[in-house]
């Protein structure tokens, strides 16, 4: 049984609040390799920069971390249309280049302490292998002083951080049943899930979501109204949330649904009507949680997915 209050655990705190220095580093990313993340004692991934004409390429790709035995990908398009400030355009060498955001704090909730994995392999890469283009990450390096190196390292009890996750799904529209424009999607989810974000540029008006589970149990159901009610905009997403106490960023797990205990989630969405020359999928992502567990220089996630 997954136990939802025992993300709570930072219990590194107080060693890494007197870092001696920070200093950045942009490192790049090659096309069908893994980069390695040994930097410093600590880091946080700030964002990443890619040339402006390869955007389009990338909103097809996966950001996929290797931490140990922990193993997980974060959707580029979901980077890009969840940025609140938008792309940041300047001209590097005579070409225009796009930096995007990586909300570090949102994912990882802390501060990755390489000094802490001394057993565990720590890497990023794209996973597209046959991608032409490179990717730079750009990343804040935090170099402790030697005691509080030593005390990091050689910590033996397990430290635990809450991260969260995004799954992308596609909804094929072109299923149709009593309601010529309700289309639906039939899953296996095996996670905590906290609330779905909808693409909100996607031109067809949704009139309602519905997500069940086992085919019986209502677990989300909004008509037009209360969609406009709790609309959350993020970026160029709407988020609408399980807990409506709880913004998108919210580390309060209480409200969450613990998908993995049923067998099926079925998530129907209804539009008002389909757009001439529409896209043929309705794309959402679903947030979801883990627990990310440190001990004695190996890492992994308590909870497979």
């Amino acid at each position: 049984m997954f136990n939802l209050f025992a993300f709570k655990g930072a219990q590194d705190a107080e060693m890494i609040q007197n870092q001696q220095y920070t200093s950045p580093e942009i490192i790049t990313i090659s096309f069908n390799k893994s980069l390695s993340l040994r930097y410093g004692d600590l880091i946080k991934i700030k964002g990443f920069i890619v040339k402006k004409d390869n955007i389009n390429k990338l909103m097809n790709e996966e950001l996929e971390f290797t931490m140990g035995s922990a193993y997980f990908k974060i959707p580029f398009s979901f980077l890009i249309k969840s940025d609140k400030n938008g792309l940041i355009y300047f001209t590097k060498n005579g070409e225009t280049n796009c930096f995007i955001d990586f909300s570090h704090d949102y994912f990882f909730n802390h501060k990755i302490p390489i000094i802490q994995l001394q057993f565990s392999e720590i890497s990023v890469r794209l996973t597209n292998k046959v991608c032409d283009y490179n990717v730079e990450i750009v990343m804040d390096k935090y170099v402790l002083d030697i005691e509080e190196r030593k005390q990091l390292a050689s910590t033996i009890h397990p430290i635990k951080h809450n991260i969260r996750n995004i799954k992308h799904f596609k909804i094929p529209l072109n299923y149709q049943n009593e309601n010529n424009y309700t289309y639906k999607l039939e899953t296996q989810i095996d996670f905590i899930n906290q609330g779905i974000f909808i693409v909100r540029d996607c031109e067809h008006e949704i009139q309602n979501i519905n997500i069940t589970l086992n085919g019986s149990i209502t677990a989300f159901n909004y008509d037009v109204n209360l969609l406009n009610i709790y609309a959350e905009d993020v970026g160029k997403l709407t988020y609408y949330r399980f807990n409506v106490d709880e913004k998108y960023n919210s580390n309060n797990i209480v409200g969450c649904i613990n998908m993995s205990l049923f067998d099926k989630v079925t998530i129907y969405i209804t539009l008002k009507s389909l757009k001439d020359n529409y896209y043929p999928y309705l794309d959402i992502y679903m947030p979801y949680w883990n627990i990310l567990m440190y001990n004695q220089g190996l890492v992994g996630i308590q909870y497979s997915i």
